[in-house]
C-alpha cells in the first residue's frame, strides 16, 4: 500500500531564483528544498501551496512554480 501511495505522489523542487542562478547553486548552498505532493494537484493548488510557504518563511516576493 505504501508503494502505491508513493506512485501517486510527485516531487516539487523549491529554491529562491532571485538569489540563485540555478538549482545546482541553491543545492550547494543548502537552499534547495523538495516537497512531495499528490500527483493530481492542479497548478493552481501547487502555486497556492508554494506562495503560502514563502509567506510563512518570510519571503515577500512572488514565487514562480516551474515544472521539473
Amino acid at each position: 500500500m505504501c508503494r502505491e501511495r508513493d506512485e501517486e505522489m510527485k516531487a516539487l523542487g523549491l529554491y529562491d531564483a532571485q538569489r540563485f542562478k540555478d538549482i545546482e547553486s541553491a543545492k550547494a548552498a543548502g537552499e534547495y528544498h523538495e516537497i512531495r505532493v499528490e500527483a493530481d494537484m492542479t497548478a493552481n493548488d501547487i502555486q497556492l501551496l508554494v506562495d503560502t510557504t514563502a509567506k510563512v518563511l518570510g519571503h515577500t516576493f512572488g514565487v514562480t512554480v516551474v515544472g521539473m
